[in-house]
């Protein structure tokens, strides 16, 4: 990470985020990459200072989920369900990418990040055969020289994805079946080397796990990732089939991570959509933090995430953009924009979800799943230095009301004027500090399509096992589930309310 200003700095007159809705004029004074004061001050002597005056100043964004490993996939993907989409973005027998290749990919996806006012983000990063420390040293490197502050979460699965397998050709099962996971303990000792390595969170670097899915991970592996005392980032109850399949065994996934004593604030849960009113229940008690990921969620016709019923809860909710090929974008505004419009479907104005909770979910909230609840996410005396400014002289300003719902509802990135990190100037006048992005943009050009070419056999064996994953996820869609959490109701009981209330649509 870019290392802090040795002078102090005062953000002179800005209109500042002082969360609950409460924006005020106010002086922001930064030394030793925190937040030292913010109140009515005069600069010092030797004192860097920047007018603020037509500037709203507000913590640094907070992206909860994303996957920097999909930087090469950027709008290749529509209409296609998650267990589909997984065949092809995440093929079988993809090729591992150099330490330069997977740099560029993460300084890509950092860079945009930076320029749409997100100043920590969690990483949940997938490598072919698993993250090594060649690889893992680049994607360290590709944060520190942009300035973002990372949790970089190291994927873990002993379980594949689900197919038909009767719909798979005999010599396409011999591959499927030649890629086996390292065994539990293997894993989970190889992932914390590299935390070991590379763990410094001091530096705005963090390291932590990411079991895949509560599905796709076996109970010994997420015992030993639990027991690790790391942070862990884990999918959960994305979509109908993963909560279809758990149902036939008996127990729902919030159920079984319960029963291995897996759950814990440590814990982030990402998407978390087809949730009972018991599961809901069981991750309140957990202290587990949920992240809801809406754009990827309505890319793959997920369902609709029962966050203002979580929050009812008291189950904390953050915001993530989820990854490239997910997504197809870093814009945790648009994020923050969907979050606050998506859950306004019942008749009662009053139980809406709106800009206020949204923009908590990209601020305060992620400060948690971030891993650092008491350093990022508000704006106050003694805080990281991690601050987003945006320009007043905007078109999206004018005329000017609340400032709230001008962030939350309509502020563009292109409004980003200014980003620090640790008090250190990582974005200004409109150019990264850190890196020459002309430089950037034409080498990724050129990794992305030398990746592509040298996964030409996976994207083919892709085609041939996409109908097998459609046909799996078919099957599922015929269960019956005495939920649903579909974008526009479907059949089954449809939870109304998670006191344990459900009718019959």
């Amino acid at each position: 990470m870019v290392k802090p200003a040795a002078t102090g700095l005062l953000l002179a007159g800005g209109l500042v985020d002082l969360g609950a809705g409460r924006f005020e004029r106010a002086d922001v004074r930064v030394r030793d990459s925190r937040i030292e004061t913010v109140g009515a001050l005069s600069p010092e002597p030797g004192e860097n200072c920047l007018d603020a005056r037509r500037r709203i100043i507000v913590p640094g964004l907070v992206n909860a989920h994303t996957h920097s490993n999909e930087a090469w996939l950027r709008a290749r993907f529509d209409n296609l369900p998650l267990e589909t989409w997984l065949v092809h973005a995440y093929p079988v027998g993809a090729v591992r990418q150099t330490p330069d290749e997977v740099y560029l990919r993460t300084a890509l996806v950092a860079a945009e990040q930076l320029r749409c006012g997100t100043t920590s983000v969690v990483d949940c990063l997938y490598e072919p055969g698993g993250a090594t420390v060649d690889s893992l040293a680049a994607v360290v490197r590709a944060y520190r020289d942009t300035g973002i502050r990372a949790l970089i979460c190291l994927a873990l699965a002993d379980r594949p994805p689900r197919f038909d397998r009767a719909a798979v050709e005999p010599v396409d099962l011999v591959v499927l079946d030649e890629f086996r996971p390292a065994p539990a303990a293997a894993q989970v000792e190889s992932a914390l080397a590299l935390a070991e390595r590379f763990h410094r969170p001091a530096e705005g670097i963090s390291i932590g796990l990411a079991p895949a899915g509560i599905h796709r991970c076996g109970d010994e592996l997420l015992q030993r990732a639990a027991a690790t005392g790391l942070d862990l980032h884990v999918h959960l109850a994305e979509t109908r089939p993963q909560a279809a399949d758990a149902a036939a065994t008996g127990r729902s996934l919030v159920r079984r991570a319960v029963d291995l004593e897996f759950l814990g604030p440590r814990v982030h849960l990402s998407h978390a959509v087809w949730l009972s009113p018991q599961d809901i229940g069981w991750l309140a008690a957990s202290g587990a933090t949920v992240v809801h990921n809406p754009v990827s969620n309505l890319k793959f016709g997920s369902g609709l995430a029962p966050v203002p019923e979580l929050l009812r809860h008291g189950v904390p909710v953050a915001l993530g953009t989820d990854g490239v090929c997910s997504a197809d974008g870093q814009d945790l505004l648009q994020a923050v924009k969907l979050a606050a419009l998506l859950h306004k479907g019942s008749g009662d104005p009053a139980g809406w979800l709106g800009a206020a909770e949204a923009w908590h979910m990209a601020t305060e909230a992620g400060a948690r799943p971030a891993g650092d609840p008491e350093g990022i996410g508000r704006v106050a005396s003694g805080r990281r230095a991690d601050l987003t400014l945006f320009d007043l002289d905007h078109p999206a300003f004018l005329p000017f009301g609340d400032p709230l719902l001008h962030l939350a509802l309509g502020a563009p990135t292109s409004a980003v004027s200014e980003v620090l990190v640790g008090g250190r100037l990582v974005l200004a006048g409109g150019t990264l500090t850190g890196l020459d992005e002309r430089v950037l943009r034409h080498e990724a050009r050129l990794a992305a399509a030398a990746v592509e070419g040298r996964n030409a056999p996976a994207r083919a064996l892709a085609g041939r096992l996409a109908p097998a994953a459609e046909a799996y996820r078919q099957a599922t869609e015929r269960q019956a589930l005495a939920i649903d959490r579909s974008l526009l109701g479907g059949p089954g009981e449809h939870i109304a309310e998670c006191d344990g209330a459900e009718h019959h649509e």
